[in-house]
């Protein structure tokens, strides 16, 4: 899967399938997998899309709380 900070990559996405997982550098690659996808399920559609931005935040940590906070938490349970 592409990176974030990679260049732009292209993906083939069919809305009668999966989800796609293949990044394609080169967008003559990806319409090259869209024509052999398209030839090989006949009646369904594939498009080539381009990505154009990206995020991603960071993912939380696990802290460390003392027992003791815990019990005088006035915690009801």
């Amino acid at each position: 899967m592409a990176k974030l900070n990679d260049d732009t990559f292209f993906m083939v996405w069919s809305p009668q399938g999966r989800a796609p997982t293949v990044t394609h550098d080169e967008r003559e690659s990806a319409v090259q997998e869209a024509r052999r996808l398209s030839a090989a399920n006949p009646g369904r559609e594939f498009f080539v899309l381009r990505a154009v931005a990206g995020f991603s935040a960071p993912e939380p940590k696990a802290e460390r709380i003392p027992l003791s906070a815990i019990k005088d938490s006035q915690i009801p349970f």
